[in-house]
């Protein structure tokens, strides 16, 4: 039922258009006999066409408002892609899949793994860190996971149970490291911890969680002046934190920052797992995110 209502708020302004498009026709006919189901033309009543014609202007205004009107900061590109200008930096947003992206020189790649850093993410293809490194670094997991471990060498860490009868080594929440150029590639990896895994709860995550990396990651693009970055959903899929939540929150962290710093590009990739499926975030959704953000900040 809740599925139902969902599905139905989310086709308001089609359902408002189809009960105006109804009326109107209702104003032209009558119905002289209901068990035969007999319509006949009759003169037009003005009430119910008025409302029917009122109904369809309000669904398609709110239809075009919704995708028209916005802060005059962004701008759309191409179906579903928008973008910000900040001085000479830039937000985008677009759909798609991280490890679908090509590769060139000098970008640089954020990927979320759990509070371990363990090969839990790297193994699972359905997870955006292990997705990556199997497409762009096949057969080489085991490398890339010795690779991370090096980075984490004397940073904070407490032994915790991940699962019943399992405990860990954990690294604080937020904990972000970069790997340069990993195995003679010309790219590098961001790789943060966004989410926590514990008997009680299981994995999970939380706006908190991404903040303390977004202000980790922030750091390390400064101090190694790495000025174009995608940035997936941190927190979403396995970490269960609502993909808008993760867009607003991401993109709020990061305002701030490329706003003072010069010729940064933040790419934000919303999932869609190929042209035929529809994005984990539609545009009308996208651009009320992003019209937010803006008008925070003005």
């Amino acid at each position: 039922m809740q599925k139902i209502i969902k599905h139905l708020k989310d086709k308001y302004n089609l359902i408002l258009l189809i009960i105006g498009v109804l009326l109107v026709l209702l104003s032209n006919f009558e119905i002289t006999n209901f068990k035969e189901l007999k319509i006949q033309s009759t003169s037009l009543i003005y009430p119910l066409f008025i409302l029917g014609l009122i109904l369809i202007i309000i669904s398609v205004f709110l239809e075009l408002n919704i995708l028209s009107w916005r802060n005059k900061k962004i701008k759309k590109n191409k179906k579903e892609n928008f973008s910000i200008k900040l001085g000479k930096s830039k937000i985008n947003i677009f759909s798609g899949r991280i490890e679908k992206i090509q590769l060139k020189s000098n970008l640089t790649f954020v990927l979320p793994a759990n509070e371990y850093f363990d090969d839990e993410c790297i193994v699972d293809k359905k997870s955006v860190l292990g997705s990556f490194i199997q497409t762009h670094f096949p057969n080489q997991e085991k490398i890339i996971q010795k690779l991370i471990f090096k980075e984490l060498e004397n940073r904070r860490t407490e032994i915790k149970e991940k699962k019943e009868g399992v405990s860990q080594k954990s690294y604080e929440i937020g904990t972000s490291i970069l790997i340069k150029e990993p195995l003679n590639s010309s790219i590098n990896l961001i790789i943060t911890a966004v989410t926590k895994q514990d008997v009680e709860n299981g994995i999970y995550s939380n706006i908190s969680f991404l903040i303390k990396a977004s202000d980790n990651i922030q750091k390390i693009l400064y101090n190694n002046r790495l000025d174009k970055v995608y940035i997936p959903l941190l927190g979403s899929g396995h970490g269960g934190l609502n993909d808008k939540a993760s867009l607003f929150t991401l993109v709020l962290s990061f305002w701030n920052f490329i706003n003072l710093k010069q010729n940064k590009e933040i790419y934000f990739i919303i999932f869609k797992k190929n042209k035929d499926t529809k994005s984990t975030i539609n545009q009308k959704d996208t651009l009320k995110i992003l019209n937010t953000v803006c008008n925070l900040f003005e």
